[in-house]
């Protein structure tokens, strides 16, 4: 570094060093308070300084010396190594001219050891006939596998070795060839007794167990011999393993990649094992099945001899294959393809196996075979077996279904013919032949035909065939079949009761309503037999409940048919409610004495099961309270003073004659086309969930008759009180939200106590009072008309399928006027010539 350099390093120190005393001296007090500080500082960054230097120095020095140390060592041994040369080469100079005669020695040396090489090599070409003879005899003796391989390999050596240096010479190598021409044989014959060997594996293998007495002389050589066998399996593989080992070598001299692609001399002796394996394991089944043809119990009981092979393989043949060939899994794969093609096989001809005979192997393949492979480890193997009898399952499956269907079909026809006053309770035959007349009366007086317990039987038989099998796939195909074959029983029943009631007498309709709670609770029955054998995600598959429930769903169609009769002959009564007969007759106590004598007399009450009995009571009363007020708002004369009187007596009169007939717990009948005014008193509160479950009769009765009739409270107040129409009309709408405004405003017109003013008034009252619970309605998400329908709210179309109830009591009105037709008018229409009296 220059000086003016230096002096600018200088100069930038000592700027720098003013910089941090101003950073500290801010002020002239800091020459009190801070400066002893700053010099404290100053002198410890000092001695700090001055320390690291003299490391540094020191550091420097040791360098230097270590270096001045390894400089005088190079050049002493430099030295040295200059004294050996000159050494070295003084000694050169005094030897050179000892030997004369250096050039010829050599020779001479050379000629000698090549004279004894040749000779060598010429008493081992002349020993090459005797030692192949040597090779033959030892190759019958399995033990000298691995030295006859070791010979074997010496030979082809030698000949590579003699052909290779005679190459320049076409005479000494044309005799060469001859003499070992059976040298490239020898392989060969030893490959093929290699082969042979392993395709004995098992054979080999189970000789480490010697089987039965040996009662001859040589018994202990015979032992020995027996025990010795695996040791020619082991070696034969030892065998393989070096031919791999060569095979590899040469794949990678040539630049080959190993591939089991190659032409046949270039395969991999491993593979070549394994394909000798396969082609003793097809020797194998043809052995085992030559002579059971076609017949299923015979392949099976031989199958055994195959699962006695695999043992053998897993327990005693491992431990004689180097791991890597994982032997274990190769035999049970080639086993299982050898079975697979075999059922493969009878899935083809899926039409000539008899039913016994699929049973039969679908049972050993999920109860033998498939543990078996599991406990082998081949889980994916054993599933893959079973996919191949899908064929064979799905045949057993359309005929328990053409077979089902048959019989199914049988039933239905049977009810039809059923006649009450020849029934008799006859007890069902073994080969279930059907009764000339199945309609029955159970022991505590219900109509039943023998249809629900013949069906299930032969459902139940189906399921019970195919349960020994355990095999969840084949009792889950079944069970499947069997819910089809009840769908389409079902689709007859609803046809039944929907095309062909005019057909049918009384009884048969009540016997079906009985019949189809029945088939509920015998399918439930199967559903818990078969929650015991199918796991819970294939339960949930067959959709059980949903078919089930179907059932209901007849027996409800049922019910509304008994319904619509009894309103039949109710009709010509019911037209005249609000006339000017109404008045004079007493039309409701009619009604009610019609219904009654129904229930007493026409064989209801007593004959039907108790759940469908509450459910029809509830029914004729929610029709009944429809039809009432239905008459109620379509008249067009005025109200009388005695309206509201007989309007009393016939809410009366209802209420006591409901009050003591059977009703559901709560609204159960989802298919009727209207709202029923319980359901729309539940929905706004009024009768509570208590109340709905406690299956009492008393207050429960009282209250769900007075939610029922609710409606004709409300109406009765509208056309009695003059003083309180709008909050009347508040509570009519709490009720009844879908009673429109024209309809409301229809009644106040019909009174003849209020002017027009008064009505047109009240009118626009209450329309300001339907707009702000309409808004609020819209606002909930209603449409309107029906602002809380019940989640249950369906009705059942001609298979059973579900559509959405419409509207609530006024909408049902308005709908009916608009169409020209009555609630129930489609039923009416179907049982216009039903025989609704029961022979006696």
């Amino acid at each position: 570094m220059d000086v003016e350099g230096l002096d600018e390093e200088v100069e930038g120190a000592r700027q720098a060093a003013a910089r941090r005393v101003a950073e500290w001296l801010t002020v002239p007090d800091d020459l009190q308070s801070k400066l002893p500080k700053l010099r404290a500082n100053v002198h410890a960054g000092q001695l700090a300084t001055d320390a690291q230097l003299r490391a540094l120095v020191q550091v420097q020095l040791d360098s230097a010396r270590t270096g001045l140390d390894l400089l005088r060592l190079s050049l002493g041994r430099i030295a040295n190594v200059q004294a050996n040369l000159s050494a070295v080469d003084k000694l050169c100079a005094e030897t050179q001219g000892l030997i004369g005669q250096y050039e010829l020695i050599k020779a001479v040396n050379d000629a000698r050891t090549n004279l004894h090489y040749t000779r060598r090599q010429l008493d081992r070409t002349l020993e090459i006939p005797r030692k192949i003879e040597e090779i033959h005899d030892m190759l019958e003796n399995e033990k000298n596998l691995l030295q006859v391989y070791n010979e074997i390999k010496k030979l082809e050596k030698m000949r590579e070795g003699a052909l290779h240096e005679a190459r320049g010479n076409t005479e000494q190598y044309e005799v060469l060839e001859e003499v070992f021409k059976d040298v490239p044989g020898m392989f060969e014959v030893f490959e093929e007794k290699l082969y042979d060997l392993t395709r004995q594996t098992i054979t080999l293998a189970k000789a480490l167990r010697p089987a039965g007495p040996l009662i001859n002389v040589d018994a202990s050589m015979m032992v020995a011999a027996v025990q010795e066998r695996p040791s020619v399996l082991v070696k034969a593989l030892q065998v393989v393993e070096r031919e791999h080992k060569l095979w590899e070598a040469r794949a990678a001299a040539k630049g080959k990649k190993k591939s089991k692609k190659d032409k046949r001399n270039d395969i991999d002796p491993r593979e070549k094992i394994k394909e000798h394996i396969r082609i003793s394991v097809g020797e194998r089944f043809r052995q085992v099945f030559a002579d059971c043809g076609e017949d299923v119990q015979k392949i099976i009981s031989r199958s055994a001899l195959l699962s006695e092979d695999l043992d053998v393989v897993v327990h005693q043949v491992v431990p004689c294959f180097p791991e890597h060939f994982n032997i274990d899994a190769f035999f049970v794969e080639e086993y299982h393809q050898r079975l697979k093609a075999m059922f493969s096989e009878f899935a083809q001809q899926a039409d000539d196996l008899s039913t016994q005979e699929i049973l039969v192997l679908v049972e050993w393949v999920h109860k033998s075979y498939e543990p078996q492979m599991k406990a082998l480890g081949a889980k994916e193997v054993a599933d893959s077996l079973m996919d191949v009898l899908e064929p064979l399952m799905l045949s057993y499956k359309a005929d328990a279904a053409k077979m089902m269907n048959e019989w199914t079909g049988r039933l239905i026809e049977q009810d039809k013919q059923a006649e009450p006053d020849q029934a008799s309770l006859a007890t069902l035959p073994l080969r279930f032949t059907f009764p000339q007349h199945p309609l029955t009366r159970s022991l505590d007086g219900l109509f039943y035909t023998d249809a629900p317990v013949l069906l299930f039987k032969f459902i139940n038989q189906q399921i019970d065939v195919v349960r020994p099998t355990a095999c969840p796939r084949f009792i889950g195909l079944v069970a499947e079949e069997c819910l089809t074959v009840l769908e389409r029983y079902q689709k007859a029943l609803f046809h039944t009761i929907r095309k062909e009631v005019d057909s049918l007498y009384m009884e048969n309709i009540l016997a079906m309503i009985n019949n189809n709670h029945k088939c509920h609770d015998y399918l439930q029955d199967l559903g818990r037999k078969l929650a015991k054998a199918l796991e819970a995600d294939a339960m949930a598959k067959l959709n059980i409940n949903g078919v089930a429930g179907v059932f209901y769903q007849i027996a409800e169609e049922a019910i509304k048919t008994v319904v619509a009769i009894i309103f039949k002959d109710l009709e010509p009564a019911l037209v005249k409610i609000f006339h000017k007969d109404w008045y004079e007759d007493d039309l409701i106590e009619a009604i009610v004495e019609t219904v009654k004598d129904y229930y007493d007399n026409e064989c209801i009450k007593g004959y039907i099961v108790d759940s469908a009995l509450r459910k029809m009571s509830q029914l004729i009363l929610d029709q009944l309270v429809y039809r009432y007020v239905a008459e109620m708002v379509s008249r067009k004369s005025s109200f009388e003073k005695r309206t509201v009187k007989r309007m009393q007596d016939d809410e009366q009169a209802i209420h006591d004659f409901f009050v003591k007939v059977p009703h559901a717990p709560f609204p159960l009948l989802r298919h009727t086309h209207v709202m029923t005014m319980t359901t729309m008193m539940m929905m706004m509160g009024r009768v509570t969930d208590d109340h709905r479950g406690s299956g009492q009769d008393g207050d429960l009765k009282e209250k769900q008759v007075a939610a029922a009739l609710q409606i004709l409270f409300d109406l009765r107040q509208i056309v009695d009180d003059a003083t309180s129409v709008v909050e009347n009309f508040a509570e009519l709408l709490k009720h009844s939200p879908d009673i429109t405004m024209d309809t409301f405003a229809g009644l106040l017109a019909r009174r003849p106590d209020l002017s027009k003013a008064q009505i047109k008034e009240l009118a626009e009252a209450c329309a300001v009072i339907h707009q702000k619970k309409q808004l609020e309605r819209e606002a909930l998400g209603g449409d309107g008309s029906d602002a809380k329908k019940p989640s249950s709210g369906e009705d059942t179309g001609e298979e059973g399928e579900k559509t959405p109830r419409k509207g609530g009591l006024f909408t049902s009105i308005q709908e009916a006027q608009a169409s020209g037709v009555t609630s129930f008018a489609k039923v009416f229409s179907l049982v216009s010539n039903v025989n609704i009296k029961s022979k006696k």
